[in-house]
């Protein structure tokens, strides 16, 4: 594999990489040069200090790195690029990073989305006061591509995903945090050697769900009161045209991760936990499955209690269409679904304006 690796300190030859309270940034990141800059430069404005930024880049180009080598040098902060080349894939890139870091917790940031003002010093405060602390998180401003915060979106964001003042503080049963998604996908501050353990899953195993996957077998193996939630904006989440919109060409997979998560076993907390995820992707998984020739599977998430579109609505044919013919679904899926999801985006930033 061929890469490269650039580091920078502003204190020269001077040892950070082992004290205690170094924080390690792990940031992948792919063919997003500029939203990349602004993920790197809201690490660079905390006030917390020592920290090191890890990045990994499957990107087709140099652009990237070009601009992480223009970047000035800042005291007691190193930042350590590489090219992979092969591109290593999500998981691949996410576990290189967890592997290198040398702090003995690490945030895990998306190239896309950017931590707050002293985001990480609430955070350390927060593990700091909690013995035996394994994870801790905030919540999360959603805003457009441009950066700027949709109010109501982010007010829905965190209500949606359990981030509000009646739930904040160490949770006791973590797995059911992570189920109902109170765990975010990234910006979270996590025992590094955990998530070394751990790992990302391939989305051969999971689909592309591999980061809510990563939370939930964290999750499982946590001890009671593990983690931790704080009512304090920690970070900022970007939606895209990517992440508003699924490709034509994509399939998620997420009928791999609805099996994964429909396998876990526990409690009546656990198990309500579990089916509020699997109503979250039961429709997703039902295309992705009827996409990947799994006609089955598909039939039987339609037809299970998750699946909560009518049974009678334009959404469940086409279901039913992809099911039958695969073919035939894409042509109208390029026709209807764009016009459809970005129809909705619209409405939701219009109603932030």
């Amino acid at each position: 594999m061929k890469s490269t690796h650039k580091t920078k300190s502003g204190e020269g030859n001077k040892k950070i990489d082992r004290q205690k309270d170094l924080i390690s940034i792990c940031i992948p990141t792919c063919n997003r040069p500029d939203f990349l800059r602004q993920a790197v430069e809201s690490c660079l404005s905390q006030q917390y200090r020592p920290l090191e930024i890890l990045i990994g880049d499957d990107s087709s180009g140099t652009a990237s790195g070009a601009m992480i080598s223009s970047m000035p040098a800042t005291p007691e902060v190193a930042i350590h690029y590489r090219h992979n080349v092969p591109r290593a894939g999500q998981a691949g890139n996410i576990n290189a990073l967890f592997a290198a870091a040398k702090g003995e917790r690490l945030i895990l940031l998306h190239d896309d989305d950017r931590l707050c003002d002293d985001a990480i010093q609430h955070l350390t405060n927060t593990w700091d006061a909690h013995p035996g602390c394994l994870c801790v998180y905030g919540m999360q401003y959603v805003i457009d591509e441009t950066g700027k915060v949709l109010p109501k979106r982010t007010q829905t964001w965190n209500r949606t995903y359990h981030r509000v003042p009646d739930e904040a503080g160490a949770q006791p049963v973590p797995l059911v945090a992570a189920l109902l998604q109170q765990m975010p996908n990234n910006s979270y501050l996590v025992s590094s050697a955990r998530a070394r353990a751990m790992g990302f899953r391939s989305e051969d195993e999971v689909g592309d769900c591999v980061d809510a996957d990563f939370g939930i077998r964290l999750g499982e193996k946590a001890d009671p009161h593990a983690f931790v939630f704080i009512d304090t904006f920690v970070s900022e989440y970007r939606l895209t045209s990517n992440s508003i919109a699924r490709s034509d060409l994509i399939n998620r997979r997420q009928d791999l991760f609805y099996e994964s998560v429909q396998a876990i076993r526990g409690g009546t907390e656990i198990a309500a936990a579990r089916d509020v995820l699997l109503a979250r992707v039961a429709v997703g998984a039902t295309v992705d499955a009827a996409l990947a020739g799994r006609k089955w599977m598909a039939l039987r998430i339609l037809l299970s209690r998750h699946y909560r579109l009518p049974l009678f609505s334009r959404w469940t044919l086409f279901r039913l269409i992809c099911i039958g013919s695969p073919r035939i679904a894409l042509t109208l899926r390029r026709r209807l679904r764009h016009y459809f999801l970005v129809r909705a985006a619209n409405d939701f930033t219009l109603g932030d304006s």
